[in-house]
């Protein structure tokens, strides 16, 4: 209900404007029930509704894309579509789905879509005439840091610092069994290794921040995984594969997507604000970041933003041509980042982020989105830039293109040979910028004269692939 309700808020709209809604509708005892009464109870009078997943099936992470085109063709087209595989719908529901297709003005759709450990999204979608005169475009939140924290081959945010000061590499798997940390040992028992990482890193930051780790980060959590948690993924499918695909671990299932880490920090903080998981590759601390500012407003709590991925023997080589370029790397970093407007003292500044197709310019729309050259040269004493090994070759054109447009005098950064090649890089890389920016000071290793002073400025962090992506580290 909360998330309708919100939905509705966000678009300006009351219940009575909706005029169907694209239900979650699994056909599970549970899921169903939930979402009826929360229907019930926000509806006056329901508008019609119906379920799609019986035409297209449950696919997980895609089904609600696949229901916000079917929603937007329903406006466009003027159809209510069927309750595919209904015929006597569940009287115990008070809910009568459209059980065949008919035509139909269609105004707006709510679409709903809910996930394991309260991970529930609605989208309201709506005929341009709709929109509300008082609906203005939002700005991009801005955020001052107040904790951090990481987790590399090395080992904590500690040990990660003090080796990355001393130009050591930072590459390999962390050792999760020899990690300080507040969690109880109970509590992290059951956990495979991605969500043990997140919960980790969670906590961490918000030692670092000094709150409590039942405080919660009120704002939300922000969740960044390049390919989720492959350890639950393989074991699901070896059962599968190994039964014929008669049985299966639910907890596995449960496990296996890719918002389950974020569901378990959620839980584990008692936080009740938005809950979102990006998946994008390379880029995913970055649309996990963009995601914050996006949705994060003026007033709201501490949110916490968080991106890791693991190394898995057998699938990452399948899955990540960045992991076959060298030994296996994974790990992350958590920040826990105060919503202001305007942002002061330490912060981290979403400023880009576009795919690049092939033999596209992707330097000058960044400089122009950065204030231009003489901006960026007055702005940032370093880069630190984020080069995948399955891109290589156009992330170094990339960095020379911006070398050669910007005339930018300072220390460039290649942070993938430290960091080890993996999804989750750049948010290390992040801390490791947030830490320099703090400190004032560029590593000797860095320079290459000695300790240098950044004279005030900050750092600019660039991904650089099939995507450009750059975020402003600074004081």
């Amino acid at each position: 209900r909360a998330a309708m309700q919100k939905a509705l808020a966000d678009a300006a709209m009351t219940a009575a404007e909706i005029d169907y809604i694209n239900l979650h509708g699994t056909g599970t005892v549970d899921n169903d029930r939930a979402e009826a009464r929360a229907i019930l109870d926000l509806f006056e009078e329901p508008p019609l509704l119906s379920s799609i997943k019986g035409i297209f099936g449950h696919s997980l992470g895609a089904a609600g894309a696949i229901e916000a085109v079917a929603s937007v063709l329903c406006i466009a087209r003027g159809f209510i579509p069927p309750n595919v595989g209904c015929s006597v719908p569940d009287p115990g529901l008070g809910l009568q789905p459209a059980l065949q297709g008919r035509p139909g003005k269609i105004g707006a759709v709510l679409s709903n879509s809910f996930g394991f450990g309260g991970n529930n999204a609605a989208l309201i979608l709506a005929d341009p005439s709709r929109r509300s005169k008082a609906l203005e475009r939002r700005r991009m939140m801005q955020f001052s840091v107040s904790g951090m924290a990481c987790l590399t081959g090395v080992g904590s945010t500690e040990e990660t610092l003090k080796r990355f000061h001393g130009g050591e590499p930072l590459g390999g798997r962390p050792d999760l069994g020899t990690i300080r940390t507040g969690l109880s040992a109970g509590s992290l028992r059951r956990l495979r290794r991605l969500p043990r990482m997140v919960l980790i890193l969670a906590d961490a930051a918000q030692e670092a921040a000094g709150m409590a780790e039942t405080a919660g980060p009120s704002g939300g959590i922000y969740f960044g995984t390049g390919w989720g948690p492959l350890t639950e993924t393989n074991d699901f499918l070896e059962q599968l594969f190994a039964s014929a695909e008669q049985f299966t671990s639910p907890t596995d299932f449960i496990g296996s997507v890719h918002n389950a880490p974020a569901s378990k920090a959620a839980i584990r903080l008692m936080a009740t604000g938005p809950n979102i998981t990006a998946t994008g590759g390379e880029y995913s601390f970055e649309q996990a970041l963009f995601c914050a500012a996006l949705v994060a407003q003026e007033g709201d709590g501490p949110v916490l933003v968080i991106a890791a991925d693991e190394y898995h023997d057998v699938l990452s080589p399948r899955l990540d041509p960045a992991s076959l370029a060298g030994w296996g790397a994974d790990g992350g970093a958590a920040f826990l980042l105060n919503p202001r407007a305007p942002a002061t003292g330490l912060r981290l500044v979403p400023a880009f982020l576009s795919y690049v197709p092939e033999g596209e310019d992707g330097i000058q729309p960044l400089i122009e989105a950065l204030g231009g050259p003489e901006r960026i040269c007055r702005r940032f004493g370093a880069v630190f830039a984020g080069i995948p090994a399955g891109t290589r070759t156009r992330g170094e054109a990339w960095i020379a293109d911006f070398l050669r447009r910007t005339g930018f005098p300072g220390v460039i950064f290649d942070y993938r040979r430290t960091t080890g090649e993996f999804a989750g890089a750049s948010a290390i890389a992040a801390a490791l910028a947030l830490d320099v920016v703090s400190s004032g000071l560029l590593p000797p290793h860095l320079s290459g004269k000695g300790e240098t002073a950044l004279d005030g400025k900050g750092v600019l962090l660039l991904g650089l692939g099939d995507f450009v992506t750059a975020i402003e580290v600074v004081r």
